[in-house]
């Protein structure tokens, strides 16, 4: 049976880190950052890319989940709305799929700790803290 793991979060509490360390574990299989579907510049969150990276993401994941090679299909993304997860899920065809959902979650502190270390290194902007 096919396997789907959805990892949820917010921002710097670790999904792209378990997201790798489970992909080094559960193979054959894929990660997908749900971010790599709607990297644009300049970033822009509208009504309009949001529904564009929601099909992108759906349409990766379907095709993911599609393919006879792969037995684990691992996204992780922000789902910081419940009805986010919920239409994720509603589109896409699970059938024959186990689906497991996980939410990352860390204390205000540790957040702002890793955010602040990442703006340090360049690797964020100043206004994700």
């Amino acid at each position: 049976m096919k396997r789907l793991l959805i990892v949820g979060g917010p921002m710097g509490v670790g999904k792209s880190t378990v997201c790798g360390a489970l992909l080094e574990r559960l193979q054959p299989g894929v990660y997908l950052d749900g971010d790599w579907c709607w990297n644009m510049r300049p970033f822009s969150v509208t009504e309009e890319t949001r529904a564009m990276g929601m099909d992108n993401i759906c349409a990766m994941l379907t095709r993911f989940l599609a393919c006879p090679e792969l037995r684990y299909v691992i996204f992780g993304w922000v789902l910081h709305r419940q009805e986010i997860w919920d239409e994720l899920l509603h589109r896409l065809p699970l059938e024959q799929v186990r689906v497991t959902c996980v939410a990352l979650t860390a204390s205000e502190g540790t957040l702002r700790n890793r955010l602040e270390a990442d703006v340090a290194a360049g690797l964020r902007k100043a206004d994700a803290v």
